[in-house]
Parts: structure tokens; sequence; C-alpha cells
């Protein structure tokens, strides 16, 4: 499944998020469907994240680092949603990507719209968005795991009584329904 043949769907309310969901995910945390293929469905992703052009988008090496700061990223976020403390190796690579030993670039005004002053790759990108999420209690708090089998997508519960269960009501929602529909047909036929 690529993004050369079905949309971005956009439903995790922040770019980590979103990135994360560029894969489906077993409850073992294994990925069940790829949607990053190569570097075409990275651009198409960053395209429809508005981030535009990266210095890695050409680079087909990078799409195996990327997919492994993805798989640490979502361990780290996965940790932090049940308090557990998270792998070493999950923190290093996460750290690395961000790479704090150099400060980060200095804010500008590119084109009329404020940038960093570097070009920034794709998983510093996601890395920073992925940063201000992890530190602000107010938001790791809100973030939650869709229970559909073989979806695992992270995302922010924006709900005003914070009930929201699926990644998306359309996809997701609808299956279980139609399970529990199926599944009461069936069990009424039996009596």
């Amino acid at each position: 499944m690529s993004y050369q043949t079905q949309p971005v769907r956009l439903i995790g309310g922040r770019l980590c998020l979103d990135f994360l969901n560029t894969a489906d995910w077993s409850a073992r945390g294994d990925v069940v469907h790829e949607k990053l293929t190569g570097p075409k469905d990275l651009a198409i992703w960053c395209r429809a994240v508005s981030l535009g052009k990266r210095p890695d988008l050409d680079d087909p090496a990078a799409m195996g680092e990327l997919k492994a700061f993805r798989a640490s990223l979502r361990w780290l976020f996965l940790a932090a949603i049940s308090g557990e403390k998270p792998k070493k190796s999950d923190l290093i690579r996460f750290n690395q990507v961000l790479d704090f030993r150099t400060p980060l670039a200095p804010l500008a005004v590119r084109r009329g719209a404020f940038a960093y002053s570097k070009d920034l790759s794709v998983a510093q990108t996601v890395g920073l968005s992925a940063l201000a999420t992890l530190t602000l209690p107010q938001e790791i708090e809100r973030v939650e795991i869709c229970p559909s089998k073989d979806c695992g997508w992270l995302f922010l519960d924006e709900s005003k009584n914070r009930r929201r269960r699926w990644c998306a009501m359309e996809t997701c929602g609808n299956r279980a329904k139609a399970r529990r529909h199926y599944q009461r047909q069936i069990e009424g036929g039996l009596e």
C-alpha cells in the first residue's frame, strides 16, 4: 500500500503522529502495511504535510534510517503513553537524529514565513514535533492508540470530553461496528 495508489490520511493531530501513521502496526509493534515504500511516497507525504523539499528526500539509503527512526519514535510514544521507561536504544536514536551536540539553527524568515536558517531533514523536522509533544504533559496525556486490529495509529484526542476512540470513525470505527453487527446476526441466528 503506497501513497502512489492511496491518499495520505492526516488524522494524528501532530506532525510526529502523522509520521508514525505512515505504517499500520500490529499489537506487537510490527509494521503490517508500509506506506513509505520509497522516496516517491516520502515526497508525497511531505507535500501532504506541507514540509516541501527536504535534503534527504532523494536519498534511497535514508529511507531505511528514516523507518528505523520511526520505529524508535513509536516505541518512545508507547512508553510515554503507558508510563513505562523507554529503551535506551530508542532514546539514543532519537537524540542522534536531533543531534543535540550542535545547537539548533537560528530562526529566520524565508519567503515571508518563519523557518530554520538551515534545511532540516524529514527526521529532524518530525523529531522537533515529537520533542514538543513528548515533553508537554497536556499533549502526551491526550495521545491515544487506535484499538482496531492491524491499525495501531496514534492520534491526539482533542475532543471536548476526551472520548475519541478510533483513529477515524469512517474507517476503523465503521469496521468495528460492522463486525459487532455481523456477530449479533450470527448469535441471533443460533438461538
